[in-house]
This record gives structure tokens, C-alpha cells and sequence, in this order.
């Protein structure tokens, strides 16, 4: 005898056959004389015994994938997914906490199982002693912060030597010392995979000129009102009013003024960006409203003065492609504009450009976007661009973007969209045109789109695991996910 269980019945059925019990999915009976008694229980279907995570093992950085170690019993056909967040990931490399998932598909016997039965950790990797060094500072004055000195060291990955106090006035042993007494340093590493082992104690002296402390200066800093933002650099590194200073410093000052105004910088007791050897050390940024050359001042006292005209706004500029040393910068058709420029600087802040390429409104303005072929770009180097738009001479919108160095067919899409799930629902934000495929497990397609764009909101109604696909040409992004 075989049982044929109902949907959601468990084909291992609770038999009794004359009295005698048994469990299985087929049983026997051996017919006696008089009456026989068959009762065949169908019991509803069960989750099966959980695989474990092995609590005792560890996992740090090392560069390579790094799975959980799971214990199963002797059932098989579970699949172990490792995910952070709601994305799955394949081969887990970076520190960091894991949520460990388990899935098995239905069977005769047992239900479907999508269950989370733990985390691990991969810890960062501990930078020792004998892996950091500090191997220099510059010399300051004595009287000075520590802050004016720049420290240099090495170590095995990217990071920042800097001084635990900063702002501690460096001292001597002595008054003729000529460098100050050790002083605390911190390695900060630039990948977060790495962490300086707590043991590391890391220690530097600074040298002494052989100048009198009453060289030393203070810096005076203003501008006159709030319309921008203004950064003083001193020997690289970012001071406030009434830093120190003496002569031979660099000083760096980039003022960025707000929309719709512009900066002048003036300075005193600084040439040509070194401080002199004398005098006050003074820095005054003015930012001043971007007034249409031939007008005259509006009258502060005229009653009723019309408000200046709201500025449309436009898609900011993207980069539509990208090679070593190549760019298309691409931009909405500004209404009413007469010309465009493009500017394009070494960084963010920089008030010269490197470049500066203008358009009129014949020809290329014809189109309802507008393209800038920048060429001639440095391999691997990074820059900032501005683009402007006018009409005549008053600027109708101004907006500016980083260009990064090339990015992979992989960042390229990976850049431009947002994966995220709730219950029974996947939902996609694409920043630009991309086709959208979302499989499941099994490999039945439950939604495809071409050139989607925007927010894609894809229902897929039960618990799982859920590949999506996107794509452009021959650039493909492939991105499990857990929908619960």
C-alpha cells in the first residue's frame, strides 16, 4: 500500500495495519481472516533539522573568500548563502558581520526552508609593530603645534601617519634642545580590511630651526559675509583663524563662492603663496553678487525691487563615456541659453582651470543635449569639471561633477543602480537606461525589461532567493538577493 498525500502532506505517512504501527511512505498487510483495519494518518509537512554554523571557527582579512564552516546532518540538498544586508554574496573577502541563510527546495517529505541560522565575522587584519614605522617630520619652531610638523612613515598597505595631539605644543628637554621630546603617533589604514593591533605604540621627535620662538605668527583669516566657503591650508594641512605660522610656510587659500556670486582673495605678509619673513600674516576673501557687465547697481533703497527670476533646472551633467584619456561630458539644452562652457579643473575647489571649452547656440546647440569631448586627459588621474550655461552674459545655470578615472564595465553599471528588497517585492533604482531581468533559482524568468530607467518596482510574491540581471550591450551585472 502507498499513500498519496494532499498538497502540503507529508508522503511519510503514520500507518496502522491490524493493530501493528509503522511509519512510511508504503506499508504491507497481510490479510487474516475475519475483518482487517488499515488507518493511514497523512501529517502535515515538517522543517527539517537545521544545518549549524561551527561557532568555534574564525575568519580574518587575508584577501581571499572566506566561507562560513557549516554542519549538516545527514539530509541533503541545502544551499548555504552568505549575505550583508539583502544582497547575496558569493565570495565573502571584506571585514565585516555576515548573515549566514539556508535553503532547501520542497520536497515529498519535508517543506520549503529559507531561514537565517546565524552570523560570523571576518575580523579586519591587525597591522604589528613590526609592519609601522614613523620615519620623519619636518622641523617647526619651537612654541609651535605639533600640527605645522608633516610626518612621513612606512607601511605595508595605504594609510595616514598623523599626530595623536595635534594641537600639543612641541617642547624640548630643554632650552637648547634641538628637538622636541617624543610625541605619539596614529597609523590610520585608507582600507578598512586593516586595524593597527592595540599593542602598536608609535612615537616621534621633532627637529627644532634654529630660529627664536618669536618668529612665530598667527594667521588672520575673514571674509565678509556667508556666501561661500573659504579653506586655508598651511603646509598642507587645514587651518582656522589664528594658526600659527612663521616664514617659509606654504599657504594654500581656495575660496568657493555660492551660486550666483563670485570671490576675490587678498593677502598680506604672503608672496607668491610663502610666508614672508616679517609682518603681519593676513588672509580677507570677499564673495560679491555676479552682476551683468553695463548694469548699473541695483538701488538698495528703491521700493519694490522685483525678485530675481527663478533658474530652471536641468538634469545635472553625466559621463556618457570614459577611456583613459578621453571624456564625453553630456548636459540638458538649457531654455533660452545663447552659449555654453565647460571648465575643467585638476580639483574640487580649484579656481584655475586646466581647460575651458565654449560653445555658441549654432550647430551643436541644435540638439536637445549637449555634448563636451574632452581629450587629452592624464591616464589614471582624477578631475573636477563645471558646466555653464548663458544667455549673453548672465549665467543661467551652473552645475559641476568629479570625473573619476575609467571605470570597469562592472563599476560602470554597478554605479548607476540601487538593489533593495521587502516582502515580496524587489525594487531597483536605475540612474540610467539599463534592461532588467529578475530569475529565480530555478531558472523561470518572472520579469524582463528593456531600457528601464528610474524606479522599478517588481513583485515576485514568495520568499527566496532572486537573481537580478542588468545589463547594456555587453556589460552585465549579475546581483543575488534575498526577498523574505
Amino acid at each position: 500500500m502507498k499513500g498519496l498525500p494532499e498538497a502540503g502532506k507529508s508522503s511519510r505517512v503514520n500507518w496502522t495495519v491490524n493493530e501493528v504501527s509503522s511509519t512510511g511512505t508504503e506499508a504491507t498487510i497481510t490479510l487474516q481472516e475475519g475483518s482487517n483495519t488499515i488507518i493511514a494518518n497523512f501529517v502535515d509537512k515538517t522543517i527539517p533539522t537545521l544545518p549549524t554554523l561551527n561557532s568555534s571557527a574564525t575568519y580574518t582579512y587575508s584577501g581571499s573568500a572566506l566561507m562560513p564552516v557549516v554542519e549538516t546532518e545527514a539530509l541533503t540538498g541545502w544551499n548555504i548563502l552568505v549575505n550583508s544586508g539583502d544582497l547575496v554574496i558569493d565570495n565573502p573577502t571584506d571585514a565585516g558581520t555576515y548573515t549566514v541563510y539556508v535553503t532547501r527546495d520542497e520536497d515529498e517529505e519535508y517543506a520549503a526552508v529559507n531561514q537565517a541560522i546565524g552570523t560570523y565575522e571576518i575580523k579586519p587584519k591587525e597591522l604589528t609593530s613590526s609592519e609601522l614605522s614613523v620615519t620623519g617630520a619636518t622641523a617647526i619652531l619651537k612654541g609651535q603645534a605639533l600640527s605645522a610638523s608633516e610626518l612621513t612613515g612606512s607601511a605595508p598597505v595605504a594609510g595616514t601617519f598623523a599626530w595623536t595631539a595635534p594641537a600639543t605644543i612641541a617642547e624640548g628637554a630643554s632650552a637648547e634642545a634641538t628637538a622636541s621630546n617624543p610625541y605619539p603617533v596614529v597609523f590610520t589604514p585608507a582600507n578598512l580590511n586593516y586595524v593597527v593591533a592595540s599593542s602598536v605604540a608609535l612615537t616621534q621627535i621633532v627637529p627644532f630651526y634654529t630660529v627664536s620662538a618669536d618668529a612665530i605668527r598667527t594667521i588672520t583669516i575673514t571674509q565678509n559675509n556667508a556666501n561661500g566657503t573659504v579653506v586655508v591650508k598651511v603646509n598642507g594641512t587645514e587651518v582656522s583663524n589664528g594658526a600659527q605660522v612663521t616664514e617659509g610656510n606654504q599657504v594654500e587659500v581656495v575660496a568657493t563662492p555660492n551660486d550666483g556670486y563670485t570671490s576675490s582673495i587678498s593677502t598680506t605678509g604672503i608672496t607668491n603663496g610663502i610666508v614672508d619673513a616679517s609682518g603681519e600674516v593676513k588672509v580677507s576673501v570677499t564673495f560679491s553678487p555676479t552682476n551683468v557687465p553695463g548694469e548699473e547697481e541695483p538701488d538698495p533703497t528703491t521700493p519694490d525691487t522685483p525678485e530675481e527670476p527663478e533658474k530652471p533646472t536641468v538634469t545635472p551633467p553625466v559621463v556618457t563615456e570614459r577611456t583613459p584619456t578621453t571624456a564625453v561630458i553630456t548636459w540638458d539644452k538649457v531654455e533660452g541659453a545663447t552659449a555654453y562652457k565647460l571648465f575643467l579643473y585638476a580639483k574640487k575647489g580649484d579656481t584655475t582651470p586646466l581647460m575651458t571649452y565654449e560653445f555658441d547656440a549654432n550647430g551643436q546647440l541644435k540638439a536637445s543635449a549637449i555634448s563636451f569631448n574632452l581629450t587629452g586627459l592624464e591616464e589614471g588621474k582624477s578631475y573636477y569639471v563645471k558646466t555653464v550655461a548663458y544667455k549673453g552674459e548672465e549665467v543661467l545655470m551652473e552645475q559641476a561633477i568629479a570625473l573619476s578615472t575609467t571605470p570597469t564595465a562592472i563599476e560602470r553599471i554597478a554605479d548607476a543602480v540601487q538593489i533593495t528588497t521587502t516582502k515580496g517585492m524587489i525594487h531597483v533604482n536605475l540612474a540610467t537606461p539599463l534592461s532588467v531581468r529578475v530569475v529565480s533559482m530555478s531558472g523561470l524568468t518572472l520579469y524582463e525589461q528593456a531600457d528601464a530607467v528610474g524606479s522599478v518596482e517588481i513583485p515576485v510574491g514568495n520568499a527566496g532567493v532572486y537573481a537580478v540581471i542588468l545589463y547594456k550591450g555587453h556589460e552585465v551585472l549579475l546581483q543575488k538577493v534575498i526577498v523574505r
